[in-house]
C-alpha cells in the first residue's frame, strides 16, 4: 500500500530549509458550520532531535507539503508562517522533542489594524471586492470578480482587519479561502460554480451510477435538523435599519456595509435561503487517506471544494466548509466539515443538478 510522503520546510521566504525527524504533522483549515465567522487556519508539527533543526523565528514560512507514491505522484501544499516554536528537553538529549505551531493569512488579518497601513475608508458604491483589496487584503490571481454587491461610504479608524473583511465578505455572500499565510482567494457569489465536482467520495467505489475515481470514506455523520439552521435572517447594514426575512426563533444575525436598504432586504432573504434548506445531507466524513491509490482525499482537502458523494446508492453534491489534515509515518487521514451545496447554488438553466426550481436560487 502506497503512502503519503510528507516534508515541512521552515525558513525566510525563498530561503526555507528542510526540517528532520517529523512525526506528526496537523493542519485544520476553514470553517466547521455555514454560520460560523471566518478564522484562521492552523497547523501543528512534533518532532525529534531539536538540535539539528534550522534555525526558526516568528514570522518565517512554513512550507508543508505531500507527495504520493506508485502508481500516482502528486504534490500537496499549505504555506502558513511561523507563531511558535517550542522545545521539550528530556533527562537526556535523545528525549528532546519539538513542537511547531503556525498560522495562515486570516490569523495575520486579524492581528492587523485599519490605519495608516491600509486604506482607511472608502466610496460609496464601491463593489465589495475592491474593498477587499483597498482594506488590506492581498487578494489572489486567482480571484473571481469584485462582486455584485456594493457597500456604502466608510471611514474606518483603527478597525481590526479581519472584522473588516469578514463584514465585506458577510455583504458579497461570496466564498473565500486563506491561500498561505499572505494572500487570500476571493470568489464573488455569482461567480462561484458548482457545475464541476473537484473529487468523490464513495461506500462503494462508485458515484451517480457510474464507475470512477472515488476515495472510500470510513467515517460518515449526518447533520442534524438544527445545524446550519435559520428560520430568520436579521441583516444589519451599518449606518441603516435592520432588515429581515422569515420569523422564527431560530434567527442568525449579520452585520454589513450594504449601501441600500433595498440591497440588504435582498441579502436577508438570500441568506435565509442558504440556512432553511430541510435537507439531511452528511455533514463530517473522514477518509484514511493511504487506503485510496489515487489522489482525491488531498485533492478536497481546501475550503470551498465541491465533493460528490456516495452513501448506500444516495449521491450527494457537498460543499466543503472545512478540513482537518492528520499525518504520522504510518498514516494520513482527512476529515471533512460539509454542507450542501445547494445552499450556494445560484439557478443554471438546463443543469440536471443545478436546474431544478425550488431547489436552486436565483442571484440577486
Amino acid at each position: 500500500m502506497a503512502r503519503y510522503l510528507w516534508s515541512v520546510e521552515v525558513g525566510p521566504t525563498f530561503s526555507t530549509v528542510a526540517m528532520t525527524d517529523v512525526q506528526g504533522i496537523s493542519i485544520t483549515l476553514g470553517q466547521t458550520q455555514l454560520t460560523d465567522e471566518l478564522r484562521a487556519g492552523t497547523c501543528t508539527i512534533q518532532g525529534r532531535d531539536p538540535d539539528n533543526q534550522p534555525p526558526i523565528a516568528v514570522g518565517d514560512d512554513i512550507i508543508i507539503s505531500a507527495d504520493f507514491g506508485s502508481p500516482v505522484t502528486y504534490q500537496y501544499a499549505v504555506v502558513m508562517r511561523v507563531t511558535d516554536y517550542v522545545v521539550e528537553y528530556g533527562i537526556v538529549p535523545e528525549m528532546d522533542t519539538w513542537t511547531l505551531y503556525g498560522e495562515d493569512a486570516f490569523a495575520v488579518l486579524g492581528r492587523a489594524t485599519i490605519d495608516d497601513t491600509f486604506t482607511a475608508g472608502w466610496g460609496t458604491q464601491t463593489a465589495a471586492g475592491s474593498v477587499c483589496s483597498a482594506s488590506g487584503v492581498l487578494l489572489d490571481a486567482a480571484t473571481t470578480g469584485s462582486g455584485a454587491s456594493t457597500v456604502s461610504a466608510q471611514t474606518i479608524t483603527n478597525g481590526n482587519a479581519l472584522q473588516v473583511f469578514s463584514q465585506v465578505f458577510r455583504t458579497e455572500q461570496g466564498q473565500v479561502r486563506a491561500n498561505g499565510w499572505d494572500s487570500i482567494i476571493w470568489w464573488s457569489r455569482n461567480n462561484a460554480s458548482f457545475a464541476t465536482l473537484d473529487g468523490y467520495l464513495s461506500d462503494d467505489g462508485t458515484f451517480d451510477g457510474s464507475s470512477v475515481t472515488a476515495a472510500k470514506y470510513d467515517r460518515i455523520q449526518f447533520a442534524g435538523i438544527a445545524d446550519n439552521y435559520a428560520d430568520q435572517v436579521l441583516i444589519e447594514p451599518a449606518g441603516l435599519a435592520t432588515q429581515t426575512s422569515g420569523s422564527g426563533v431560530y434567527s442568525y444575525t449579520a452585520s454589513t456595509y450594504d449601501e441600500t436598504t433595498a440591497q440588504a432586504a435582498n441579502l436577508a432573504a438570500y441568506v435565509k435561503g442558504t440556512l432553511d434548506i430541510n435537507e439531511a445531507v452528511p455533514y463530517q466524513t473522514s477518509v484514511f487517506a493511504d487506503s485510496n491509490a489515487n489522489n482525491v482525499a488531498l485533492t478536497l482537502a481546501q475550503p470551498f471544494q465541491t465533493m460528490g458523494l456516495r452513501f448506500r446508492g444516495s449521491d450527494y453534491w457537498l460543499y466543503v466548509l472545512g478540513c482537518t489534515v492528520t499525518a504520522t509515518p504510518e498514516a494520513t487521514r482527512v476529515s471533512y466539515n460539509l454542507a450542501s451545496s445547494l445552499a450556494f447554488s445560484t439557478l443554471t438553466l438546463d443543469d440536471p443538478v443545478l436546474g431544478r426550481l425550488d431547489y436552486n436560487k436565483l442571484g440577486f
